[in-house]
């Protein structure tokens, strides 16, 4: 609901003199925004993705900058849970404020998987790598990064 001021005035109680002691009349009548409407828009065309945004824009590597991406996300979040700074943080892990400020703006490209792993372990986690077979014979195998139930909730050990 919105409230417009209309034009007439309304006295004040109390006042001899109503017009020099008015004030606007306010009106809540229900007016339509043009942002507002009851109509269901169409969705332009598109299609469900894959769960890696990487492999769904065609990158090469999709899987290794997936998981890039979810390392950087942990060690942000570690970052976030510690309440450090950058520059205390790039200390931790050895390397440059500025380049880690470029990691986890989502330039990690020239930054490895393993250098990613060690950043964590400076961090005190525990990086757990599991090689399996995996389930559908014929195709390729692929990464996944898992976080226990634990460090989900908020729970340190």
């Amino acid at each position: 609901m919105l409230i417009s001021i209309r034009d007439e005035l309304v006295p004040q109680k109390g006042h001899l003199f109503g017009s020099a002691c008015a004030t606007p009349k306010l009106s809540t009548r229900n007016r339509r925004s043009p942002m507002m409407s009851t109509k269901k828009k169409k969705l332009p065309a598109h299609s469900r993705g894959s769960g890696n945004i990487f492999a769904d824009l065609g990158l090469a590597n999709a899987q290794e900058h997936q998981l890039k991406a979810a390392l950087v996300v942990q060690l942000k979040r570690l970052m976030a849970e510690r309440e450090i700074t950058q520059t205390e943080a790039a200390r931790l892990v050895g390397v440059k404020q500025p380049n880690l400020s470029r990691m986890l703006r989502g330039q990690f490209r020239l930054v490895s998987v393993v250098k990613l792993l060690r950043m964590l372990t400076a961090f005190r986690q525990d990086v757990e790598i599991t090689v399996k077979p995996h389930r559908k014979r014929g195709r390729a195998g692929r990464i996944t990064l898992f976080r226990p139930e634990s460090c989900r909730k908020g729970e340190s050990s």
